[in-house]
């Protein structure tokens, strides 16, 4: 499974294989929904290595690829 996801930068990270952290098991979607309402900050780590920092005000998209 990817994850893309697109910042209102521009920015775009991608993740293959990811996975969410164990404490947060259950609804993917309950999970970002509470995750943007309460502006949980972002440190993610793209597949090239490169760190992004920032808060879910931030995210203008998420695509989720099932392959």
């Amino acid at each position: 499974m990817k994850l893309i996801t697109k910042f209102k930068d521009g920015a775009t990270v991608t993740l293959d294989g990811w996975n969410v952290d164990s404490s947060h098991k259950g609804d993917l979607l309950q999970y970002i929904k509470d995750s943007k309402k309460k502006n949980v900050p972002i440190l993610v780590t793209d597949d090239k290595g490169e760190q992004y920092e920032r808060t879910w005000d931030d995210v203008y998209s998420i695509e989720i690829i099932l392959d």
